[in-house]
């Protein structure tokens, strides 16, 4: 069995407006709530990260699959997409979607 850890630290101080620190093994930003929602908007945001992790375990995942299927030359390229729906100050249920391109 192989275990690894995924440790990532995360500072924020003030309110919505302000601008927090994400800090992993690789990755390390600015994290704000984006301007569109109410915030600062600088650097990246929980739900484009959310996103992102979503569509890289997918394209990841496809790739390893086709692979293992004996595929050789394996180019993939998705979009991936998120929605926050923000009414009357509160959030409502997002939609995301995938979809790879060969």
């Amino acid at each position: 069995m192989v275990k690894h850890d995924f440790n990532v630290t995360t500072h924020w101080s003030g309110g919505r407006e302000s601008v927090g620190d994400l800090n992993g093994d690789v990755l390390t930003e600015q994290i704000s709530i984006p301007a569109g929602l109410g915030g600062n908007g600088t650097g990246t945001n929980p739900d484009e990260l959310l996103v992102s992790a979503a569509a890289s375990c997918y394209i990841i995942s496809l790739a390893a699959v086709l692979e293992r299927a004996g595929f050789e030359s394996i180019e993939i390229e998705q979009f991936s997409s998120g929605t926050a729906l923000f009414e009357n100050s509160k959030f409502k249920n997002g939609y995301n979607n995938s979809l790879p391109y060969y």
